[in-house]
């Protein structure tokens, strides 16, 4: 248990220095937008001074307010999530409509995809940002999962389309306008 509670407390340690990096990064890009404005002497059409004060801003709060960008990554891995597992989930009921075998296996890997989302979105323990990112890990093995699986069977659906209907079939995407 020692060991486990150990490695959160370094992976924590982790992210806050990650963030503390990308803290600096923000004030120097910000720096260099603004010296790059004032050194420029364009009197309109250049955002440079308005970025690169945002940009310190940015900076700055990384910095002094790291763990409130620590609760904003994990809101955003988890609708990132959900969003996903949404997107398989209608792929697999297309596949289903399409009468292909193992659309269920996607429909399932989407609700599971759904659920690691939903528990990052409302979680509220310590090691929510590991589940974040191990969510993330499984999340794209099952995307991998999925294309392997369904792309042959994809291409077969298609190529019997094309015996059935006696024609090409049309790809919306290569059509020109």
């Amino acid at each position: 248990m020692s060991a486990v509670v150990s490695i959160l407390a370094f992976l924590g340690g982790v992210l806050l220095f990650l963030l503390k990096v990308a803290g600096i990064l923000l004030l120097a890009s910000g720096i260099a937008a603004v010296v790059s404005y004032l050194a420029s002497g364009r009197l309109f059409g250049s955002y440079a001074l308005v970025s690169g004060i945002v940009l310190l801003v940015c900076g700055v709060f990384c910095l002094l307010r790291p763990e409130v960008i620590q609760g904003l990554l994990t809101v955003i891995f988890g609708v990132f999530l959900v969003i996903d597992g949404m997107v398989t989930l209608q792929d697999g009921i297309d596949c289903a409509r399409a009468k292909l075998g193992g659309w269920w296996v996607l429909a399932a890997l989407a609700v599971i995809t759904i659920a690691l989302g939903c528990v990052i979105l409302f979680g509220k323990f310590d090691s929510i940002m590991l589940l974040a990112g191990i969510s993330l890990i499984v999340d794209g093995v099952f995307d991998l999962i999925a294309t392997l699986a369904f792309s042959k069977r994809v291409r077969e659906a298609r190529q019997k389309l094309h015996m059935y209907m006696g024609g090409p079939i049309i790809d919306s995407e290569k059509v020109d306008d």
